[in-house]
């Protein structure tokens, strides 16, 4: 499911032609009922996205608010007031990563905060309960934006559950991109095989990571997309963010995998896509 956050942590381009959504997306029929849909007009197959939006307007709060669209996602309307509150009036809240947890029949939420993920579950994704929170003690690797989680299974067969963020690893000699833990999801917290993450790419401009499964390999292989930018120049020293509005040019799409490195050991690896035809075209 596509997240977007509203005070500044993604963009969004939207096609000319939009393709249909995909079936991930989950019809607010099922989720609504009924009167919902009689009272507010609302038909099936409606599309639904969790945003980040500041709190009652504070821009120094943040909530993650349901929007939903009845035509195939050209427009959002609102649902209401946050579907999942700020529950300490912090500042760093923010960046929902959507997934559906079929072993246990629920939504599952997990939202970046400051040195931690926490983790919200919902039937419908109106009403979500707070689960548990994943701290890590690696030191000195910041906060956690656009985190992600999801099920995948490995070049062995094995099934392995990846939680993984976008980390300022700079001040202890990591990279400033995407960390990730290998593990277990129990239903209510995530479980790592070890205690510190590994990196995805070990370059400097790779932030904001989103991933999604590829339709054609669901269970092997996913999709990743990063902003091409760092903050410590994203916020005053990029020139076209003054004379363009334009700060940070998002990446080659990238193919994901999972591979088994011996002992226990499961890493991300990635590769970017194929863009062009094998064959090149006559002239």
């Amino acid at each position: 499911m596509a997240t977007c956050d509203v005070v500044g942590h993604c963009g969004v381009q939207r096609p000319r032609r939009r393709p249909p959504p995909p079936k991930q997306f989950p019809r607010l029929d099922r989720l609504l009922g009924d009167r919902y849909q009689q009272h507010r007009g609302l038909r099936a197959g409606a599309v639904v996205a969790l945003a980040t939006q500041p709190t009652d307007g504070d821009p120094f709060q943040q909530s993650q608010y349901l929007w939903y669209s009845t035509d195939g996602g050209t427009t959002f309307t609102q649902y209401g007031a946050p579907v999942i509150a700020n529950p300490d009036a912090s500042d760093w809240f923010r960046d929902p990563k959507i997934v559906w947890d079929a072993a246990h029949s629920t939504w599952v939420a997990a939202i970046g905060r400051q040195q931690k993920i926490t983790f919200y579950t919902s039937p419908d994704l109106k009403t979500w309960t707070h689960q548990t929170d994943f701290s890590y003690t690696t030191p000195n690797i910041g906060g956690v934006e656009c985190p992600d989680i999801f099920q995948m299974k490995a070049n062995d067969g094995s099934w392995h559950w990846i939680m993984a963020g976008s980390m300022q690893g700079d001040y202890s000699g990591k990279p400033d991109t995407y960390a990730y833990w290998t593990g277990t999801w129990n239903g209510s917290a995530f479980v790592a095989d070890q205690t510190d993450p590994q990196w995805l790419d070990w370059g400097s401009d790779w932030y904001a990571s989103v991933t999604w499964p590829d339709a054609a390999n669901p269970d092997a292989s996913r999709y990743a997309i990063g902003w091409m930018n760092n903050w410590h120049y994203a916020p005053h020293s990029v020139p076209t963010d003054s004379t363009d509005n334009y700060n940070g040019q998002m990446s080659v799409a990238r193919q994901l995998s999972l591979k088994s490195e011996g002992s226990g050991i499961y890493s991300l690896l990635s590769q970017p896509t194929r863009i062009w035809p094998t064959t090149p075209p006559k002239p």
